[in-house]
């Protein structure tokens, strides 16, 4: 529901400060949990969290513009790919083995967005 009013949120407000107003709140919950303990980084986290944070940012603009200016069912197909992508991700960076179900719901991601970008064929008037 929330991304789906980001089209007339976006005619009061700027895709940049939506975006900005939803990574500071995260960021203010993330620092606010109780109980955390925080480890140290190290120069190569650093550089890891800050790759991945600004991959995130830009991912995130980038899908708050496709909610204003695609139509709602192409836009949510692409915001399911991140399913996809972070998949990809556990895969290639931790080296996490998915359950073979996890394997059908990546394909059948895969399969909704190649069938939500395929056009209408025009039907044939029925010969009689």
């Amino acid at each position: 529901i929330a991304l789906l009013s980001l089209g007339s949120e976006a005619k009061k407000y700027s895709s940049a400060l939506i975006v900005f107003g939803f990574g500071f709140m995260t960021a203010v919950l993330g620092a606010a949990y109780p109980g955390w303990t925080w480890q140290s980084a190290g120069a190569f986290d650093w550089g890891y969290l800050l790759l991945t944070g600004f991959l995130g940012l830009s991912a995130q603009f980038l899908m708050t513009l496709s909610f204003v200016s695609l139509k709602s069912s192409i836009a949510a197909a692409l915001g399911r790919s991140s399913i996809l992508f972070s998949g990809i991700l556990d895969i290639t960076l931790a080296g996490y083995k998915p359950h073979p179900l996890e394997w059908l719901s990546y394909l059948t991601i895969v399969v909704g967005v190649f069938l939500s970008q395929q056009k209408k064929m025009p039907k044939k008037p029925v010969e009689i």
